[in-house]
């Protein structure tokens, strides 16, 4: 919903009158909830949460991407998927160029299943997909290379940025300068 579409307008100069849609209300929306607790001693608590909610006078649009955000959006992606994989390949020692082809697809199924799992950060759902579609890399070399990967594609990142975050605070703040009114 726009606010615009609960106001009149007029315009003067051109002699038009756009009236608000007085059918038009805003979402409302009616939530329950109920909540039982339970005390179990040294074996902890337990807590029950039941809730429901009654929404109306639902407005949804959702905006859809132009066709070249769309194809942006798919090349973008494909081409992340692709480089995603191939540094994972890098990582797997006397791995001939010709299993590439494998290794992608099981990358590609493996952030597929963490995507369906909804497990933070994919943490044994990637390795256990990589694992089983990846029979032909003996075990030691495969864990050893997905251990560096999220180093690499994880940890490693999260350091740079947090080197560039301290560099950033700790620099000395400049203050504007005073801008002289009069010349403006």
């Amino acid at each position: 919903l726009d606010f615009g579409d609960f106001l009149t307008a007029v315009d003067l100069q051109n002699d038009t009158t756009r009236d608000a849609n007085a059918d038009l209300v805003p979402e409302q929306a009616w939530i329950g909830q109920i909540e039982a607790n339970r005390n179990l001693g040294v074996w902890g608590a337990v807590k029950t949460v039941l809730q429901a909610a009654a929404i109306e006078d639902i407005v949804d649009r959702i905006p859809l991407p132009t066709r070249r955000q769309a194809v942006s959006q798919v090349v973008l992606g494909a081409g992340d998927l692709l480089l995603a994989s191939a540094t994972f390949f890098v990582l797997l020692p006397g791995v001939p160029l010709s299993s590439f082809p494998a290794v992608y697809l099981a990358y590609s199924v493996a952030v597929i299943a963490v995507l369906l799992s909804h497990v933070p950060g994919g943490v044994g759902v990637f390795e256990a997909v990589l694992v089983a579609t990846l029979p032909g890399i003996p075990k030691p070399t495969l864990l050893a290379a997905l251990i560096l990967f999220r180093v690499v594609y994880y940890f490693l990142p999260l350091l740079v940025a947090s080197l560039m975050l301290l560099a950033h605070e700790s620099a000395p703040k400049r203050l504007p300068h005073a801008r002289d009114d009069a010349s403006h």
